[in-house]
Parts: C-alpha cells; structure tokens; sequence
C-alpha cells in the first residue's frame, strides 16, 4: 500500500486513541475505477470477540467517514462497507440526509441474516465510539455509524420516521453485532413484504 496522506495518518491515530490499537489496514480497489479505500480494523474492540470497521479516505469526498462494529466471525461486512464507500464516491451520495438505508447490504455477504439491513445513523444521532476530530486545518471530520436492522425495523423506520425509530433503537440496548438476533417486540407489527 502506497503511504498515505498526512490527514489519513491523523484519522488512523485519532482512531488509535479514541479506541484500540489498529490491528490492521486494507486498502480495496474497484475493479474498472480507481477508487482505493483504506479500512481500519481493531479487532476485540469494544469486546472480545467483536471488531470495529472504519473507513480512513471516504472524507476526502464526502466530509464523513463510516464505521460499523461486527461479530469477527463476520468481518466480511468489510466488504460490504467497502461497497458503500465506493457508491457514495460513484454517486456524489450524502447518506447524512434522507437516502440513509441500503437495503439487503448485509444479506449479499450473510444471506441467513435476520438484521440483513444497513442504516446509517449521524454521530450526534448515536453514541459514538470515535469522537469528531479535526485532521485538516479548517476540517472538522465526523463519523456514521452502520447498524444493522432487520426488514421488520426497516418498515417501522419507514413509517414512524428515523428521529423515533432511533430512539426506540437506542433504548432496546440490542446486540448490533448479532445479525440473527430478533427485530425490536414494537416492530414485529409490521408485515414483511418480501423474502
């Protein structure tokens, strides 16, 4: 991997003292692009057994960078935030707005998946992990966080809307990185239409 930027050495020591060690970095490439993008992995963070995921360039395109944390067994969600990141460079997208679902993303890597969605929640929506920092002069860098939430929580996001969906979210206390776990009781109300 080719050094990286001063600013992308700033993100992974900002991560590296908000959190854990970075126990390792892996560029990805899109096959026809040339969109690279390094992803930060601290395994056993915040617990044993568990990893943190985070994206370290996706700001220099759109002012934000992702994390999501994950099962180990099931880091190839890193794919899957790889795929995010290079659709947000492709299409000028700002998942901080309206367009902050992707439906199925979990279900392409994890096809058994219960909680086979991923919603993407503004830093000063959730509890963060990594707390803003400013890597540039003038640039003041922020976090979304990637939750996974199944199709039943999908429909209630969709109908109560995401400032209440979230805090029945937030109060449930689940296990994020358990992606067979059961949707919320408040949402089991809601019809899945689809398999």
């Amino acid at each position: 991997m080719a050094t990286p930027p001063e600013h992308h050495r700033a993100i992974a020591a900002h991560i590296q003292s908000s959190c854990a060690e970075v126990s390792d970095v892996i560029e990805y490439t899109a096959d026809g692009t040339d969109v690279r993008m390094p992803i930060a992995i601290i395994k056993n963070y915040p617990k044993a057994g568990q990893c943190l995921l985070s994206t370290m360039g996706l700001s220099d395109h759109c002012g934000y960078e992702i994390m999501t944390i994950a099962a180990i067994k099931n880091r190839s969600l890193i794919n899957g935030l790889f795929d995010v990141a290079s659709y947000i460079i492709d299409n000028d997208l700002d998942l901080r707005g309206e367009d902050r679902l992707r439906e199925k993303m979990i279900g392409q890597f994890y096809r058994k998946a219960n909680a086979a969605h991923w919603l993407f929640i503004a830093d000063d929506e959730w509890h963060s992990a990594i707390p803003k920092t400013s890597v540039q002069k003038n640039k003041t860098l922020d976090w979304l966080h990637a939750i996974p939430i199944t199709s039943e929580e999908l429909l209630m996001y969709e109908a109560i809307g995401s400032k209440k969906f979230i805090h029945a979210l937030k109060e449930a206390a689940l296990d994020f990185t358990d992606l067979n776990r059961a949707s919320l009781p408040e949402a089991q109300a809601y019809e899945v239409k689809w398999s």
